[in-house]
């Protein structure tokens, strides 16, 4: 191996190694609870079980192309009849960790390590990570003046809502190039349309149809708020930023004057990598995995338009000032992430702790209903309780008309069995799991987690109709 390989081989094995250590715990700051519906799926997939989430209802829920990923990896583990937890989370967290290990080798220097600490705040185990590693590809034949057209369909198949990263390099393209390119990013929204329209019989996702009423029915100045509100959410947009100002710096000094189509390719480059998340910022709820599309193509520019020779005095001083600051940034980023484990960890002790209890208490083959956290439950209670996320995103079509829209949430349990349920929430004056059910219904309370952080405060009770 030669030594200049050797911090990326480290930076990715650091990342392997912590996902595999964090995966059994929530809140971690690095798997998101969306994760797990990838993990559980993908898990039932391989299994045979079909594309389903609580074992249940047929779901389709989720990009793809990151699926078929996940399952791939996890049929060795099917065929050979390995129901441990310890192997899948292993599998698992290799593949994500793996995936993030191959993102670093496109860096080098301060830039691979601050790669990698964004790799802890852009999380892992979600589709952007796939959708970074193929922009970054897509640039590199941007840059180097080939057509980037089999990359831009891969682009619409991974994340359809990515078509809006291939407007800004129209600019740069002729009109040849243009058609292709177009072209091929619709060839990957019908392929995507195609898959949902035979699973499901609807060309789009039960998950994109209710986030796009969320952001049909929100206001702008709603969605920037709730994306500002997190001191995480504040350090990956002034990284974000950063980045922007370091690359604006070298267009501006002439460093990338030799590039395909001159100065004008990084502008339109820039602008690309930036267009999912002004998007998500300004039309709904940014979750931590939607800044990799943006944060590692944007990384990857700088790295490549800041080279170790610069042409320039004023090149040359960019370089010097992108150094420092992105290891700043990277220390920063180390110190904010591990005081958000000491804070949380009574958190992820207690989660651990309450799934123990309620595989203790619950007989197995039973079905619970649970709305915030339920992609861990599902996760973590496998093979022993059939948990029915709440919020839809990773549910049937039918689950979302009658439950969600129709309100008639009561009917849904009682025709699926559910017994049980489980919320995040434990104020006195909210109904259990946000169930609604009113007075023809029992709820006992069971079990409640020893922890009040967010995220970590479960809560089990038995549900059933008065008689």
């Amino acid at each position: 191996m030669r030594l200049t390989r050797f911090p990326v081989v480290a930076a990715g094995a650091f990342l392997v190694a912590v996902a595999g250590v964090a995966l059994p715990y929530f809140p971690n700051g690095l798997f998101e609870d969306d994760a797990y519906f990838y993990l559980q799926i993908a898990r039932n997939i391989a299994e045979g079980q079909g594309s389903t989430f609580d074992g249940i209802a047929t779901t389709n829920g989720y990009h793809p192309l990151w699926m078929a990923a996940l399952a791939l990896a996890g049929t060795p583990l099917a065929l050979a009849g390995i129901t441990s937890a310890g192997a899948w989370t292993a599998v698992f967290a290799a593949v994500a960790g793996g995936l993030w290990a191959r993102l670093l080798a496109y860096m080098r220097g301060p830039a691979m390590w601050l790669g990698a600490v964004l790799g802890l705040y852009c999380g892992l185990g979600m589709e952007s990570a796939l959708a970074a590693w193929i922009l970054i590809e897509l640039y590199r034949r941007v840059l180097a003046g080939r057509d980037p057209a089999g990359w831009a369909a891969l682009l619409t198949a991974v994340r359809p809502d990515l078509v809006v990263a291939l407007v800004p390099l129209l600019a740069v393209g002729g009109r040849s190039r243009n058609l292709r390119l177009l072209s091929a990013a619709g060839l990957g929204l019908a392929a995507i349309a195609a898959y949902h329209w035979l699973l499901t019989g609807h060309p789009y996702a039960v998950s994109a149809m209710i986030k796009f009423h969320a952001a049909a029915t929100g206001s702008v100045a709603w969605a920037v708020r709730q994306n500002l509100s997190s001191v995480g959410n504040w350090y990956r947009y002034g990284v974000l930023a950063t980045l922007d100002a370091l690359l604006a710096a070298c267009l501006l000094t002439g460093r990338w004057r030799r590039l395909a189509g001159g100065p004008r390719t990084g502008w339109a480059l820039l602008l690309s990598a930036q267009a999912f998340l002004l998007l998500h910022t300004l039309s709904y709820g940014v979750r931590h995995y939607y800044f990799a599309p943006s944060l590692l193509p944007a990384l990857y520019l700088l790295v490549r338009g800041c080279r170790p020779r610069p042409s320039s005095a004023a090149a040359a001083s960019v370089a010097r000032w992108a150094g420092a600051l992105l290891l700043l940034l990277a220390l920063a980023g180390a110190g904010l992430y591990l005081a958000y484990l000491t804070r949380t960890a009574a958190g992820m002790r207690a989660n651990r702790s309450f799934v123990a209890q309620v595989k203790a208490l619950v007989p197995a083959g039973r079905t619970a209903y649970a709305f915030d956290g339920s992609g861990y439950l599902g996760w973590s209670l496998h093979g022993h309780l059939r948990v029915i996320n709440g919020d839809g995103l990773v549910n049937s079509f039918a689950f979302y008309h009658e439950a969600i829209e129709q309100q008639r949430l009561a009917d849904y349990l009682i025709t699926h069995g559910v017994e049980y349920c489980i919320t995040n929430h434990r104020p006195a004056d909210l109904d259990p799991g946000r169930l609604n059910l009113g007075d023809q219904w029992q709820c006992e309370p069971l079990l409640a987690s020893a922890s009040d952080l967010p995220l970590a405060g479960y809560s089990l009770y038995r549900i059933a109709p008065r008689r």
